[in-house]
């Protein structure tokens, strides 16, 4: 498992650094043969469950590098996988993160009603689990789906939600959400407010997104665009709570209904 996360934080690097599906072909190389055979073996339920965890996290970036290729069902395809292995390993936060790449997708896709509901969904997930800053990832991308549908005052009310969760996240939290900072969070409301024509909200968000981070790589700057950029961004073992064994719902089944929106 030591092997497994610390290839996936190589894969990401080089993701983040570079960009434009940078290494894609490699990492589809590395889990063809070396993870998803292992999801194949027999194990005990904890081995198992972090496996899981692990091959949603690295599936989830393959799906952002194929985003970034413009190869865009491919990309739901591994988001859709990404989900159902998050949902095996029983990490909630994780699998909410997944729903909030698909919301993302949905709605720089032009269906922001899907991603909308997708980040919807991923909050509704989360239900008691603690997890502030996905939380407050879900009410940036909500508020970017609700400024493209034209609501300026649910942009405004989902942008304050994501500010007052994000100020309760300390440093503690799992590896593949430390790219949720203040600066990514700000760009994000920078983009929500300007699609909403709102200048001088959106200008704002933009100088703190730019003081607060100094990004590097395609696409840095004060309004970073989101998982294009920064997917997840660092290795290392996720361990997010683990979803009480008397809840026993898919993520899959009750978030990805049948015939919803495809790219």
């Amino acid at each position: 498992m030591t092997n497994v996360r610390n290839m996936f934080g190589h894969f990401q690097e080089m993701d983040v650094m570079q960009g434009g599906g940078s290494g894609r072909l490699v990492l589809t190389a590395y889990m063809n043969e070396h993870v998803y055979p292992l999801l194949r073996r027999t194990h005990t339920a904890e081995v198992r469950s972090a496996l899981c965890g692990a091959a949603a996290e690295q599936t989830y970036l393959l799906g952002w590098t194929a985003f970034d290729n413009g190869e865009h069902g491919t990309a739901q395809r591994y988001l859709i996988q990404a989900l159902r292995l998050a949902e095996e390993s029983g990490d909630v936060p994780l699998g909410a993160h997944v729903l909030a790449g698909m919301a993302d997708q949905a709605t720089l896709l032009g269906n922001p009603a899907e991603g909308r509901r997708l980040a919807q969904a991923g909050r509704h997930g989360l239900g008691n689990v603690e997890s502030p800053v996905c939380l407050a990832d879900l009410w940036a991308l909500e508020a970017r789906a609700l400024a493209v549908l034209g609501d300026k005052r649910g942009t405004a009310r989902a942008v304050i939600k994501s500010e007052a969760a994000f100020a309760r996240a300390t440093g503690d939290r799992p590896e593949w959400a430390k790219f949720i900072d203040g600066a990514y969070l700000h760009g994000e409301h920078a983009n929500a407010f300007r699609d909403v024509d709102q200048p001088g909200l959106s200008a704002e968000h933009a100088r703190r997104s730019s003081t607060r981070g100094n990004r590097t790589g395609p696409g840095a700057g004060p309004c970073p665009t989101p998982r294009s950029l920064s997917p997840t961004f660092s290795s290392g073992t996720s361990k997010g709570p683990t979803r009480p064994v008397s809840v026993r719902w898919s993520w899959h089944d009750r978030f990805v209904r049948p015939g919803a929106w495809r790219p």
